[in-house]
């Protein structure tokens, strides 16, 4: 049993709280950002990002480097038996808002990045206070000359 797992099913039991979906989605992205960079060596240069100007109200979950490739990374958290999967719950609405919001990052920080990925990373959280790990690694959402 993992630490967060720990931690969920110790607020659960000793608590007797159910958590909130604000709280299984920081959860879910806790455990997301300890995957990227135990299993998949990224490093994290910002967490739930969000545009200092107010202008875009979406945030990006995770932003990463996997070697000289930024990474934008969306995580949804799913406990078992959802009815639609992370992967599919970012329909073309979700992909629109968060091109916006990379847009803006990659404005603001005046960095130049020769590649770049959009990745969704799902972790569904098991009945038995375990959890699973789906990354799915570039996803369609940049237009094929964008800059």
């Amino acid at each position: 049993m993992s630490i967060f797992c720990f931690w969920a099913y110790w607020i659960k039991k000793v608590f007797k709280v159910k958590l909130s979906s604000k709280d299984v989605g920081v959860f879910g992205e806790a455990i997301a950002a300890n995957f990227l960079k135990k299993n998949k060596k990224l490093k994290l240069l910002e967490r739930n990002w969000i545009d200092p100007s107010g202008r875009v109200k979406n945030e990006i979950d995770i932003i990463a480097k996997d070697k000289d490739v930024l990474v934008f990374i969306e995580v949804k958290t799913r406990t078992e038996g959802g009815l639609v999967p992370g992967y599919y719950s970012v329909n073309t609405k979700k992909k629109e808002a968060l091109l916006k919001v990379c847009k803006v990052y990659l404005r603001k920080k005046r960095k130049k990045h020769s590649y770049y990925r959009f990745d969704v990373l799902e972790v569904r959280l098991c009945q038995n206070y375990d959890y699973r790990v789906i990354h799915y690694t570039n996803v369609p959402l940049f237009p094929k000359h964008f800059a």
